[in-house]
């Protein structure tokens, strides 16, 4: 039973697996499938989902079909995560389900069943060459081998030793890529303004303190702003070990960068992400500070001799500032 319509062709179901009581259907998105985030359109995700539940009661009919009415009464559908890249619609009938189809078809009774579909992405199943059980920097190093470079230097992340990677927090700041122990919490400087990159390690290494007199006491650090004053105090107030606090907090900073494995930036994108945030300094905010106007002529001069430079400044101010002994 073939169905040739433009609103299939449009989805253009792919059918990756026809077995008794289960179906399988494939869509490899184009831009046509795609909505403004560029993640496959609820329509399109739903549409494949239906043309999955009502096909396993289809082909499991088998010759039957041909003379039996099969429709979706209703559907529901709820998402769990962003759909990007290949997805199948996975779409299930129990034996007990298909028995009764079989009987509906024999005996020309109506019935009504539920249709289980799960939508799955190429990620989760790990199939093609979109597989990230090994993070997405080390997928990112295979596909720019095996395909092309520029994949690779489209990607902006931390690197840490060889295989560890995390994306910056949502700030386009420096900071955000400071050569820091752990990254993706606020172990580091993320304000807007200008900071030399050796100054900007420093408030890195002391905006860690901070964090961690947060997490040591279990305040959100949305109260930040009151709370690293007062939480010393209040230790002190209650305990009477202020000084012990603030002791055990900077040993504990030191201790967490003694493992720290920072690599210097692999990405283009990164020193295109740290040059365009100084000339935005300059150009639209209107910062006239010297130094901003020294890096920017480094990068403009040859931005991966500066951006190596910038990136090592960044990390002296924080090694130089986490020493437990001076």
């Amino acid at each position: 039973m073939a169905f040739d319509f433009p609103w299939v062709r449009m989805i253009n179901p792919q059918p990756d697996e026809v077995s008794p009581g289960k179906l399988i259907l494939a869509c490899d998105p184009t831009e046509i499938h795609l909505n403004h985030n560029q993640d496959i359109n609820a329509g399109a995700l739903f549409s494949l989902a239906e043309m999955a539940g009502m096909g396993v009661v289809v082909t499991s009919l088998g010759d039957r079909a041909n003379d039996t009415y099969v429709v979706i009464k209703r559907g529901v559908i709820d998402f769990k995560s962003r759909a990007r890249g290949r997805v199948r619609a996975c779409a299930s009938l129990a034996d007990s389900q298909l028995e009764r189809v079989h009987s509906c078809g024999i005996d020309a009774e109506g019935i009504e069943e539920i249709v289980a579909v799960e939508i799955l992405d190429a990620i989760i199943e790990r199939r093609g060459m979109v597989d990230l059980k090994e993070g997405a920097r080390k997928l990112a190093r295979h596909l720019s081998r095996a395909v092309d470079m520029k994949i690779h230097s489209l990607f902006v992340y931390n690197a840490f030793a060889r295989t560890g990677w995390m994306v910056p927090n949502q700030y386009w700041t420096p900071g955000a890529l400071s050569p820091m122990a752990i990254m993706g919490k606020y172990y580091m400087y993320y304000g807007k303004d200008f900071m030399p990159p050796r100054e900007l390690g420093r408030l890195d290494a002391e905006r860690l303190k901070k964090e961690l007199i947060l997490d040591n006491t279990g305040i959100c650090r949305f109260h930040r702003a009151w709370a690293e004053e007062m939480i010393p105090e209040i230790i002190g107030s209650l305990y009477g070990l202020e000084d012990e606090f603030l002791r055990s907090i900077s040993k504990t900073a030191t201790r967490i960068n003694a493992r720290n494995s920072s690599v210097f930036w692999e990405s283009e994108r990164n020193i295109d992400f740290i040059y365009r945030f100084l000339k935005r300094k300059r150009d639209i905010d209107g910062c006239d500070e010297p130094d901003l106007h020294k890096w920017i002529k480094a990068f403009e001069t040859d931005k991966n001799e500066s951006a190596l430079s910038f990136w090592y400044e960044i990390h002296k101010g924080v090694m130089e500032s986490l020493r437990e002994f001076e």
